[in-house]
């Protein structure tokens, strides 16, 4: 009887070690499959990566960027004329080093004319 207990207890204790090992490798090779996947990024419509830094550039970003200002309701026109990109406290204008707006939610350029559903006010 004591030979079924000892048997047992090693059992439990190879699985509990085999568990948390594993555990630990799904982890770690989530972290780097993230950044690997990001490194890697495609075009939307292509199979490479995209290799323009320009941030005016929306060719440049990925389908996940794309899919994200989607998500958020951008439009390069908005249809509320008191409510554009340009009076957005959310907005990053143009600069010496940016040729092109830009916005804290998401990648990509940003028209002042443009307008999303998260506009802030920046006079408040």
């Amino acid at each position: 009887m004591k030979s079924h207990y000892w048997r047992r207890r090693e059992f439990l204790k190879q699985v509990f070690q085999h568990a948390s090992l594993f555990s630990i490798a799904i982890v770690l090779g989530c972290g780097g499959a993230d950044n690997q996947k990001d490194a890697t990024s495609e075009k939307p419509g292509g199979d490479s990566p995209a290799q323009n830094d320009d941030p005016c550039d929306e060719t440049a970003l990925t389908q996940k960027d794309l899919d994200h200002r989607k998500a958020l309701g951008y439009t390069e026109q908005t249809p509320i004329p008191e409510k554009t990109c340009e009076n957005c406290k959310l907005y990053i204008p143009e600069s010496d080093i940016k040729k092109c707006g830009t916005c804290t939610l998401f990648k990509g350029p940003v028209t002042i004319e443009g307008y999303c559903t998260y506009w802030a006010d920046k006079n408040v």
